[in-house]
């Protein structure tokens, strides 16, 4: 099964009934009765390399006006993980930093559409703290477990890949490692996608995290960590894993070893999904060679 054949089946599987009441005049940016009202104008969300129905983890994701606003419809793991990221954004912390959800509908989302501007001339510190912010939020008030990024996105995608690939033994190590670690951890509210590209500053000054789809309870801060520093320059990350450890608790070895792990399965899942298999065995092998190298900064 090829990844088209993939995609097409979760929209089969987790929204037959959304799909067929918005693409039925998905051509005249049809309008419909749903939920809590008529949503009207429904697009494709825009993005710089065209309009998509799905964005690259499979989730669904369209832009509608909704009581003469403008608002943002996305896709959850599921109904509970929807109500999840609904309460998270409605959490005294973070509340400032993520647009208010309006309402559910099974795994669909409608949220404020947040006007404002790209943070890509910030210093990456500010994001950072952001993060970090993420991290220190309290649990407390927040629905039980519903969507897992270790066990329900990352292992499943990186276990298909090391089949395909012929990498299963290597594979299964590092589940171990990194599954054992994840069920003993402290857990800590997670924001694995908070990027660079997926923040803006709101028009009252605060920075807004826009995608937001994976939020859950985590286990492995810095695995968030690794991912926002994705899209910095080499001096932006210099500055930003200072800032990290100025704030966090010091990072051992043995930390560092399972977040190699579960950051290798992370790039191998995109891998997969993208369709660059060839590419694969060249992350397991600098993985084997010195798992350091995997990690997108040096943390020691």
């Amino acid at each position: 099964m090829n990844k088209y054949e993939l995609i097409f089946d979760k929209i089969k599987y987790k929204t037959k009934n959304f799909i067929s009441r918005i693409l039925k005049n998905k051509n005249k940016h049809s309008s419909v009765i749903f939920g809590n009202g008529e949503l009207k104008n429904i697009k494709p969300f825009s993005e710089s390399s065209g309009k998509h129905i799905m964005n690259r983890a499979c989730r669904l994701i369209y832009t509608a006006e909704h009581e003469n606003r403008k608002v943002k419809i996305f896709e959850a793991e599921n109904s509970d993980h929807a109500i999840f990221i609904k309460s998270v954004s409605n959490h005294y912390v973070i509340k400032n930093h993520l647009p208010g959800v309006y309402f559910t509908s099974g795994p669909f989302l409608f949220a404020e559409w947040i006007y404002g501007k790209s943070v890509s001339n910030f210093s990456p510190d500010e994001i950072v703290q952001l993060l970090i912010k993420f991290h220190k939020a309290e649990l407390t008030e927040l629905p039980e477990k519903s969507f897992d990024y270790w066990f329900d996105y990352l292992r499943p995608r990186f276990l298909k890949a090391s089949h395909l690939v012929g990498r299963i033994n290597e594979a299964a190590d590092i589940d171990r490692m990194v599954s054992e670690y994840w069920n003993q951890g402290e857990p800590v509210l997670s924001h694995p996608d908070l990027t660079r590209d997926n923040i803006i500053r709101h028009e009252n000054d605060s920075l807004v995290s826009i995608d937001n789809e994976f939020l859950s309870i985590g286990r492995l801060p810095l695995l968030d960590f690794c991912n926002t520093l994705k899209l910095f320059s080499p001096k932006e990350k210099e500055v930003a894993v200072q800032v990290w450890k100025d704030q966090c608790a010091p990072t051992d070895t043995t930390e560092l070893k399972v977040v190699s792990g579960a950051w290798l399965a992370r790039n191998i899942g995109t891998l997969l999904v993208t369709g660059k298999l060839k590419n694969i065995p060249k992350l397991f092998d600098i993985y084997s060679d010195n798992y350091l190298d995997i990690l997108p900064a040096k943390f020691l």
